[in-house]
């Protein structure tokens, strides 16, 4: 049977009550769900939803992380520790029914050998999982493993069988490319963890749903971040509206689409818990922005501030997502509302950090 990510029909796009064949059991309230990187960003948010909902999580992290332990301690939640995510200990997945795998090396070395090592990693849990009770697995990438941002002049439709060949080959050449969101090696080790995942599902045929969720910019400050170092393209944890000098650094980043942290997190949990949803390639894309639009909004957001800086020349976002009506009809499905806007990301992450 072949498994590569499913190419959904446009008769499907944004019609909610759609019933596709059920072809595994949906994983009830209760089951104990594994989620890599659990500190993280992101992993944070799908830990929060998943709790919230009934489940139990075993989240692994790389050492001890008490703040997290203290965050959940409410809910049915055990951190693990796995300093490697290539030597998965059996131990790790003993009553587990579904696995999020978020966690990535974001270190941004510029070693090569990064790209190995991640997509080893994602592999190692695969595998782990198939010699388990699994029924479902998640996979994070990224638009870093399907768009290269080097804005080209002719648009660009992104769909299922797009992947970012341009940073793989130049990491492969030794150069890098200008306008990689993150850095080329980063980039490049997303792309190729996501294909091989693919590549391994379809050939491994293993027991479990396997769905990938692709965020672009990821929008909001996390209130779950306040002792952990965020290593993504959020923009809400930067755009502090008290010290003009945090936007510089991610200037570049804000021509794009974004997604507000928690649709992220919704897509993920929808795609995990979801029977219908299986061999899916879900892009996380609310709608186009740029950085004249942050601007703007942070100006209508809080009209005295005197620190927040003029919009530089920007430049139209020339890709488009053809999937990303399906990204919306999975999170109507899931929670009856659409998208979060990106004005109420920013006003949440402003309330945040004040």
């Amino acid at each position: 049977m072949r498994v590569t990510p499913r190419r959904i029909p446009s008769k499907w796009i944004l019609q909610p009550q759609i019933s596709l064949q059920i072809m595994f059991d949906p994983l009830p309230p209760q089951s104990r769900i594994l989620v890599t990187g659990a500190n993280g960003f992101v992993a944070s948010h799908i830990v929060n939803l998943l709790l919230q909902r009934g489940y139990r999580v075993r989240g692994t992290v790389r050492e001890p992380r008490p703040w997290l332990d203290q965050m959940f301690q409410k809910y049915d939640y055990e951190s693990a520790i796995l300093p490697d995510l290539a030597q998965p200990h059996a131990s790790l997945f003993e009553g587990v029914a579904g696995v999020v795998l978020v966690a990535t090396d974001n270190s941004f070395d510029q070693d090569p050998a990064l790209i190995e090592r991640v997509v080893q990693g994602t592999l190692a849990m695969l595998e782990a999982a198939k010699n388990s009770a699994v029924k479902s697995v998640v996979l994070t990438s990224s638009s870093a493993a399907c768009n290269t941002l080097t804005y080209a002049s002719e648009p660009t439709v992104i769909d299922n069988a797009t992947y970012n060949d341009a940073v793989v080959a130049a990491v492969q050449a030794g150069t890098r490319l200008e306008r990689v969101p993150g850095e080329t090696v980063y980039a490049a080790s997303k792309t190729e963890a996501e294909r091989q995942a693919w590549k391994w599902v379809e050939e491994n045929n293993p027991p479990f749903r396997f769905n990938t969720v692709v965020p672009d910019n990821v929008v909001r400050n996390s209130h779950f971040q306040r002792r952990a170092l965020v290593l993504t393209f959020q923009i809400g944890s930067r755009v502090n509206p008290n010290v003009s000098e945090s936007i510089a650094p991610v200037r570049a980043f804000l021509q794009g689409w974004y997604i507000d942290v928690e649709d992220v997190a919704r897509l993920h949990i929808a795609a995990l818990l979801d029977p219908n949803i299986q061999s899916e390639r879900i892009f996380g894309t609310a709608a186009k922005f740029r950085w004249t639009d942050v601007i703007a909004i942070m100006r209508r957001l809080r009209p005295n501030n005197p620190n927040i800086p003029d919009a530089p020349n920007d430049i139209q976002c020339p890709f488009d997502y053809a999937l990303a009506p399906r990204a919306e009809q999975i999170l109507l499905g899931f929670s009856g509302s659409s998208w979060v806007s990106l004005e109420d990301s920013l006003e949440q992450s402003i309330v945040d950090l004040e």
